[in-house]
């Protein structure tokens, strides 16, 4: 599927020079060091923080490696691109970095955040001259059950704002909507755009059986195009499609996929049982990304 690493932590390790991990913290790289969490600083003037200015990326970490890195750090320059970001190190700095940080943390296993601010500027919403800031964190991966309760919900997600499809890190809606969704005793929502198309869930893309075709929503949806869907999509396994909210209902298996979670498999939609049975695709997928 390319793009994937093959470097294990414990041959990072070896590189490294028999550096110790950093056991039982958080190591994070800043603008070209690291550091432990919990002694690490950024600018307070910094306008990721202050603003939201700023995007990421996510990347899991299995056997030691970063998964899918060079397609993760490709959407990066495509994104530091579209938001007029000069981001100073190289992907070969940056493969390095993450290298260095995963021998650190000590455990094969993890999630990556590469964090993109744009920087140190004054307390309104004009950049500052400072450049971005970059850092790179690991903690432990989270756990992902392969099956997901998901609701409809009335929030949209905006295919024509200027931050549609990209990671960014104002991401205080998407807390917002998870938490609210946990509350109703789900585990993700489903989005429609402005026009009531099918866009995505919170943090993952959509994947529905209709008619016999497994179908994603379109980009013009707003949705991100995610790693796991562009995969999919050139496997040939996927094709795009405009979705009417409605449709979500006719589907006889419904999923829900990301770099860092996997294919997961929709069992309950609005409270009522959704799928079952054997599913080609679903295990296709999951023998791919070998989650």
């Amino acid at each position: 599927m390319g793009g994937d690493r093959t470097e294990s932590s414990a041959a990072s390790r070896r590189r490294l020079g028999g550096i110790s991990p950093m056991n039982g913290s958080t190591p994070v790289w800043i603008d070209g060091e690291i550091f432990d969490a919990t002694k690490a600083s950024v600018n307070a003037l910094d306008h990721g923080f202050t603003l939201g200015d700023g995007f990421f990326e996510s990347i899991r970490v299995t056997d030691g490696r970063p998964r899918f890195l060079e397609r993760h750090l490709l959407r990066l320059r495509q994104t530091a691109d579209r938001l007029d970001l000069a981001i100073d190190p190289s992907d070969a700095d940056l493969s390095t970095a993450i290298d260095d940080l995963i021998a650190r943390y000590g455990s094969d296993s993890g999630r990556l955040r590469l964090t993109v601010a744009s920087g140190a500027g004054p307390l309104g919403p004009v950049r500052g001259t400072t450049g971005p800031t970059v850092t790179i964190a690991i903690d432990a991966l989270p756990h992902f059950a392969p099956t997901v309760r998901v609701v409809t919900v009335p929030w949209i997600r905006n295919e024509r704002s200027p931050l549609a499809g990209i990671k960014s890190t104002s991401w205080g809606e998407g807390v917002e909507m998870l938490r609210r969704v946990r509350q109703m005793g789900a585990d993700e929502a489903l989005l429609a755009d402005s026009t009531g198309r099918l866009s995505e869930a919170i943090a993952a893309n959509v994947f529905l059986v209709l008619g016999g075709r497994v179908l994603t929503p379109s980009l013009a949806s707003g949705c991100l195009p995610g790693i796991m869907r562009e995969i999919l999509l050139e496997s040939g396994s996927v094709k795009e499609a405009d979705i009417a909210m409605p449709d979500v209902f006719k589907a006889t298996d419904i999923f829900i996929g990301s770099s860092l979670g996997g294919i997961r498999r929709v069992i309950q939609l609005d409270g009522r049982t959704s799928g079952g049975g054997k599913s080609e695709f679903f295990d296709q997928a999951q023998r791919w990304f070998e989650f």
